[in-house]
């Protein structure tokens, strides 16, 4: 197949939020002079410039340098990132914004500009032509560094102590949900008869050094931050020991200064935190009052807490939260194996005194036993079960107690053990083990009383082994009945281990490429040769630019599965991704976010890849007749049958093996026109009799 020479496509759809795109980088040249208040070059100040573009990489610095003697500085082949939006298509542009820092004059910017690289067009013809640079022409940008104050004051609790050790942070301050992320806000205040300047913002303040946006409190609590602009107003934040949380507010420094010895002082900062409440907490048995002790406490209040709101208690019964004023639900998680629920209590944590006490009493629940069997009265392992109660008919898995979820299933014996609450429930089998099947019928009501110990038994049934080689018809049957036997067998087939694989992804979709294009490509694929599939497409549909993504590892027992892998960032840092699948929820982790997410698999539209994504089989009843199901043998070449089914929504095409059945081509087309096509190569068959790609 003759090689494809890229053409550039009308762009349909981001990369990025909102449809951004972000192309290759232009080269720029940016010069100017930094001067003081009063006219003066400053030498030796250090100048940086920074990417102001929407969705910026984590690290927007792109250059730095220092003036000259006479205040002059020039950065040379400045790299800049270009993007272009959906809302305006004829707008190719990189923005940038140039700051500096000097010694004894603090820091300025210049406003962001922005970089088209094109000739400049008719006046008026595009926005914000005014804050833009055109092909060949010169960007200059003069930094003036005005006056300064010293920004100083005192962090303290509410009892009247200082706080030493506390993390002061001016302009840019740590998310305190997202430690990684930055929150920010920098700018020159506007005099009041004149109309708002985007040129008084400093957007790229997360990019300054650290060194001169935070501070560390002394002994006595105080703080202090020399030259900063006068006339500004700014986010602040502070943030102490974890039981203290973080405070932040937004600063001025336009009010009257006071001369100090060193100069000139704004009216500071004084943040008063909240100190937290010492809350003896002693846990015990609802019923008998006697203490308990392993009982894990959580207190949710209004606020984000990063310490003393979890404590366990001890063989007494004693727990200690340290805890700000203000009204919480306290949660009580017994000890795992315990006959007892989790608790819920309302409690209020006052000013005054600051030593507390409350009392938590936990309920008591009652012993469930589920018992698992054949009709031959031989116990089941691995079956797991739901339930109904009688004011809701929605069924919910059954946990073994009401701390955790963990689905848990019948051991060895055919037993589960679990505590739950009292009420009237009916169960049923929701998790069958391979090779066993739910008897029929609907099981009786079951009134479970607390304290008290209720047994029910469930009967399964062994299935008809799986088809073999001698199910399945012979060549000289009918083809379709011979192909669906072949699927029915590999679709039996549970796989259990370890299998690592790699995924493609496009980084852009700067264009468009036709369907048929792509099939083209694809089914001239060798997969005998030593090219991989990324980089064949690559030889033929360079515009796509297909890159690994990868390795992924999964890990499956049959049930439950992990897949995971490490990848780098734009950064040349390395990121994690996990994922957790067993058989009902979905635990996703990502160390580009602070958050653990959990989705239920039956609700939720997450997709985890499991191993049948891996291989594709069509999917066949238990049983099959004579009768035909609607496929339509269209073509038999080179060992190869050419499956297609219509009907009046739309029409499905399958390339099958003729010996193996395996799935070379499936894809589908819709009379609306949408579409999707799905390859596999090479397939190979594993001792067990399983194929795969």
């Amino acid at each position: 197949m003759p090689k494809r020479t890229a053409k550039k496509r009308t762009r349909d759809a981001g990369s990025r939020a909102g449809g951004i795109h972000e192309t290759e980088p232009v080269s720029i040249s940016i010069q100017g002079t930094a001067t003081d208040q009063d006219g003066r070059p400053l030498a030796g100040a250090t100048l940086y410039v920074a990417t102001a573009n929407a969705f910026t990489a984590p690290d927007p610095i792109l250059a730095q340098t220092t003036t000259d003697e006479a205040g002059k500085y020039v950065l040379k082949d400045v790299m800049l990132p270009v993007q272009t939006f959906p809302a305006k298509p004829d707008v190719v542009e990189g923005k940038f914004q140039v700051f500096g820092v000097s010694q004894g004059h603090g820091f300025t910017w210049h406003g962001v500009r922005a970089s088209r690289p094109r000739p400049r067009p008719a006046a008026d013809s595009e926005p914000e032509m005014d804050r833009a640079y055109y092909q060949g022409e010169a960007i200059t940008n003069d930094l003036l560094f005005g006056p300064t104050v010293r920004v100083a004051g005192q962090v303290m609790d509410d009892l009247g102590n200082p706080i030493a050790g506390a993390k002061v942070q001016i302009g840019a301050f740590n998310d305190p949900r997202r430690p990684s992320s930055k929150m920010y806000r920098f700018q020159l205040l506007a005099p009041e008869d004149r109309p708002a300047d985007p040129d008084r913002s400093f957007t790229s303040i997360y990019s300054m050094p650290e060194s001169r946006l935070s501070a560390a409190t002394d002994a006595a609590g105080r703080y202090e931050f020399l030259h900063v602009p006068r006339d500004a107003s700014f986010a602040a934040a502070v943030s102490a020991m974890p039981e203290l949380g973080y405070l932040s507010a937004t600063v001025t420094t336009s009010g009257p200064a006071t001369k100090g010895d060193d100069g000139e002082t704004a009216v500071g900062w004084n943040p008063v935190l909240t100190a937290p409440r010492t809350v003896a907490v002693r846990t015990i048995d609802r019923a008998s009052k006697e203490p308990l002790g392993g009982v894990v406490l959580h207190a949710y209040g209004g606020q984000i807490r990063f310490a003393g709101n979890e404590a366990r208690s001890d063989a007494e019964g004693r727990a200690v939260l340290r805890l700000p004023p203000g009204h919480y639900r306290l949660v009580a998680e017994p000890a795992s194996g315990s006959p007892y629920l989790r608790t819920e209590h309302e409690i209020d944590v006052g000013k005054e005194p600051t030593e507390q006490a409350h009392e938590l009493g936990v309920h008591v629940g009652a012993l469930l036993i589920l018992e698992a069997t054949t009709d031959d009265s031989q116990p089941v392992e691995g079956v797991g079960f739901s339930y109904e109660t009688d004011t809701s008919r929605d069924r919910r898995e059954l946990q073994s107690q009401t701390v955790f979820v963990d689905h848990p299933t019948t051991d060895r014996d055919g037993v589960l053990r679990a505590v739950v609450e009292p009420g009237r429930r009916r169960f049923f089998v929701s998790t069958v083990p391979e090779g066993y099947e739910a008897a029929e019928g609907e099981m009786p009501w079951t009134d479970i009383v607390t304290g008290s110990t209720s047994t029910v038994r469930f009967e399964l049934r062994r299935k008809q082994p799986p088809a073999t080689d001698a199910d399945v018809p012979s060549a000289s049957t009918d083809v379709e009945l011979r192909l669906r036997g072949l699927w029915r067998r590999q679709n039996e087939f549970k796989f259990k281990g370890t299998v690592t694989y790699r995924t493609t992804y496009r980084p852009t979709y700067d264009y468009i490429i036709s369907r048929d294009e792509i099939r083209e490509a694809v089914t001239g694929f060798d997969s005998s040769g030593s090219t991989d599939i990324a980089s064949w497409i690559n030889q033929h549909l360079p515009e796509l630019d297909v890159r690994f993504a990868g390795p992924y590892q999964m890990v499956v027992d049959g049930r439950r599965l992990r897949r995971s892998t490490i990848r780098s960032n734009t950064t040349g840092g390395l990121e994690t991704l996990i994922e957790a699948f067993n058989g009902v929820e979905i635990v996703q982790y990502d160390s580009t976010n602070a958050q653990v997410s959990v989705y239920d698999y039956r609700l939720s539209r997450v997709h985890i890849d499991g191993i049948d994504d891996l291989r594709r089989w069509p999917l066949v009843g238990q049983q099959f007749g004579g009768r035909r199901q609607g496929y339509n043998v269209v073509a038999s070449v080179g060992g190869k049958t050419v499956l297609e089914v219509q009907s009046d929504a739309m029409t499905s095409r399958s390339v099958v093996d003729d010996a193996t059945g395996f799935v070379y081509e499936l894809s589908f087309q819709q009379k609306g026109g949408n579409g999707q096509d799905e390859f596999q190569f090479a397939p190979v068959e594993l001792p067990g009799g399983m194929i795969w790609p």
